[in-house]
């Protein structure tokens, strides 16, 4: 009977916990995904590379504190993904390549939109 409490315990701890990232870190991705689909994309299309990269540095930073807490609770492939995408939106920004860095960055607000869904507290998550 101990071992049976423990468990539970032990499960209703670890959701408990994946509900408070869960919730803390919607903002921190529809941000994200606010900013790049509008600021970041308006730069790019007017070919204001400086702002442009400025900008996507700070959603960068953003990224890497939100990456810190994220791999404790989703699959790391996914986070490697996103980081991928966020060198190569960058790269294309500095080359100044306006059809590739909006690609890129098309790319970068949906994986951050998938990775919305991959978070939420379902039977198919947590399975």
């Amino acid at each position: 009977m101990r071992t049976l409490i423990t468990s539970i315990l032990s499960l209703v701890i670890l959701i408990s916990a994946w509900a408070f990232f869960f919730y803390d870190s919607q903002d921190t991705i529809k941000s994200m995904i606010a900013d790049c689909g509008s600021d970041i994309m308006s730069e790019i299309e007017s070919e204001k590379w400086e702002n442009a990269n400025s900008s996507i540095a700070v959603q960068y930073d953003k990224w890497k504190q939100y990456r810190k807490k994220a791999l404790f609770f989703l699959n790391s492939e996914d986070i490697n993904d996103i980081d991928c995408t966020f060198a190569r939106t960058a790269f294309y920004i500095k080359s100044q390549d306006v059809s590739n860095s909006t690609g890129e960055l098309y790319a970068l607000i949906t994986q951050l939109d998938f990775l919305i869904e991959k978070e939420r507290i379902t039977p198919q998550n947590i399975l």
